[in-house]
């Protein structure tokens, strides 16, 4: 879902590639929403390289070193008593920060299916927030 500050500006938009543990994944663009699968390995292995990395000890705002412009970025590791959250002002550029960004990229499937109606039709609040991005998207 698309955060405003109050003259509406974008402040930050939903994630652009979201991992569940069941091994599910949602991969959002400017057109559509589109669903594939990873193994439980793969997922495994991504939260032991993730559990390694400085930037996600703890839940704070980083002040990135170097960033382009555009609202806040967020990387959202893990849920519920081990959740970590990290949020940077623009989109960062810094080696730390792409370091998370690339081994997260690194396990979207190349196979996807979409859009994903089916999981959206199941989960309405994921799909009203889904839209909401998507809308955000295409104003761009």
């Amino acid at each position: 879902m698309a955060s405003l500050d109050e003259a509406g500006g974008k402040l930050s938009l939903g994630p652009r590639l979201k991992i569940f543990r069941d091994g599910r994944v949602l991969v959002v663009d400017a057109k559509g929403v589109w669903e594939g699968r990873v193994e439980r390995e793969q997922i495994e292995d991504l939260e032991r390289d993730l559990l390694r990395s400085p930037l996600l000890v703890a839940t704070r705002f980083i002040q990135a070193r170097r960033a382009k412009p555009g609202g806040v970025s967020y990387i959202r590791f893990r849920d519920g008593a081990g959740e970590v959250v990290i949020a940077s002002e623009g989109r960062p550029v810094d080696r730390e920060w792409r370091t998370v960004v690339e081994r997260i990229e690194a396990e979207q499937p190349t196979t996807l299916i979409g859009p994903a109606q089916a999981l959206l039709e199941r989960d309405a609040p994921a799909r009203a927030a889904l839209e909401a991005t998507l809308s955000r998207l295409r104003q761009r």
